[in-house]
């Protein structure tokens, strides 16, 4: 397995600001055709809270990596596809898909719109996760801590 690290500076998330981002490799990590790359500028999203990763390409001199999709390693995301040469790192371009993500960041709302209309209408012990499912939609799983009753029923309340 390859790997290298560059010492010093720290990785920062840019993803609020841009979608794009000229940076460089802070470190790698590559196992047969797998490679995990770090980015001292970062847009692209890590899984969490039921949002799921970012894809999109870093490309650096010479070379594509199609990312497909981001994970956390010891406290920083990596960008991780597949790459089946030997893996140097360059100064890159890292690009978001970004009508993907914002088809994400859609789905994600809605479910939570859906979440907070359950808990009004049904009832307040009403808990959900929302997870979603890029880039078409979104699901859910709802369920209740109290007893269900006439007012919880769907025609007791019209909103």
């Amino acid at each position: 397995m390859a790997h290298r690290q560059a010492q010093g500076p720290k990785q920062k998330w840019v993803g609020y600001e841009t979608t794009q981002a000229e940076t460089d490799v802070l470190r790698f990590r590559q196992a047969s055709d797998v490679v995990e790359v770090v980015l001292r500028e970062n847009p692209f999203y890590a899984e969490s809270g039921g949002q799921v990763s970012d894809t999109g390409r870093v490309k650096g001199e010479g070379w594509t990596l199609d990312v497909e999709g981001v994970e956390k390693l010891d406290g920083v995301s990596a960008v991780v596809g597949h790459f089946a040469d030997e893996f140097e790192p360059t100064p890159v371009v890292a690009q978001v898909d970004e009508p993907r993500r914002k088809n994400i960041e859609r789905n994600h709302t809605a479910t939570h719109l859906v979440h907070a209309a359950l808990r009004k209408i049904l009832a307040p012990t009403c808990a959900s996760k929302a997870r979603s499912w890029p880039p078409s939609g979104c699901a859910s799983t709802s369920r209740t801590t109290g007893p269900w009753t006439t007012r919880h029923s769907p025609g007791s309340r019209r909103k």
